[in-house]
């Protein structure tokens, strides 16, 4: 039983393991910059399409990816869906430490709620501090991370390094 809940309380810590610093706090009042080799506009159902070396910078987040769709409503940007092989990001964090980095083959960032997944081999490390996983939901203003595996006989776990203080 001592076993048992030795083992549920480490599962606790590292899945719920938050970064050492938040994020800065102005990136979701900061206008989205795109840059890309194509776009197709469609303001009737509010979506636009980049297509070609897609960099997305909001303050002080960096996404970079091959498509990227803008999901937009009457209060702005909803959701930004990017593809690539691989997509990245990374966001500097307040207190000046090292950027926090992530990747995967698939990336949705909500602005309005702090949030970005990231999908098929996920990745989010700062330093040498890593997590991997099938799904990782990542709280970009408080530096929350949540992984998951991929479900089934896959065998794809979620994978936790956490380095000792020096």
């Amino acid at each position: 039983m001592k076993h048992h809940a030795r083992i549920l309380s480490l599962f606790a810590v590292l899945l719920f393991y938050p970064f050492t610093a938040f994020a800065l706090s102005t990136d979701r009042d900061k206008p989205i910059n795109i840059e890309a080799d194509h776009v197709d506009i469609n303001k009737q159902k509010g979506t636009s399409v980049y297509k070609g070396k897609v960099i997305i910078v909001q303050g002080s987040i960096h996404i970079e990816g091959d498509v990227a769709t803008l999901h937009r409503n009457d209060k702005g940007v909803e959701k930004i869906i990017v593809t690539g092989n691989p997509t990245t990001f990374r966001q500097s964090p307040e207190s000046g430490q090292e950027d926090i980095h992530g990747k995967g083959k698939r990336l949705e960032y909500y602005s309005s709620q702090d949030r970005l997944h990231l999908y098929e081999n996920a990745i989010v490390w700062q330093h040498q501090d890593t997590f991997t996983g099938d799904h990782i939901d990542y709280d970009t203003n408080q530096h929350i991370v949540r992984a998951s595996g991929k479900p089934g006989d896959s065998g794809q776990r979620v994978h936790v390094t956490i380095q000792p203080k020096n």
